[in-house]
């Protein structure tokens, strides 16, 4: 969905702001984050995985 990097650039300013000032500290590197595969699509081919449905 292309729209979603534009919704979490403001997002992801915010918490750079957040950070420097110590508000805020990261877990995950956000050049890692992929915005084109989110959680509920990589759970969903989990438990189609587990259950041995071929997509």
């Amino acid at each position: 969905m292309p729209l979603v990097p534009d919704i979490f650039e403001n997002y992801f300013k915010n918490l750079d702001a957040a950070e420097k000032r110590g508000e805020f500290r990261r877990y995950i590197d956000p050049n890692e984050i992929n915005l084109d595969d989110p959680i509920y699509k990589q759970k969903e081919r989990e438990v189609t995985k587990s259950a041995g449905i071929k997509q």
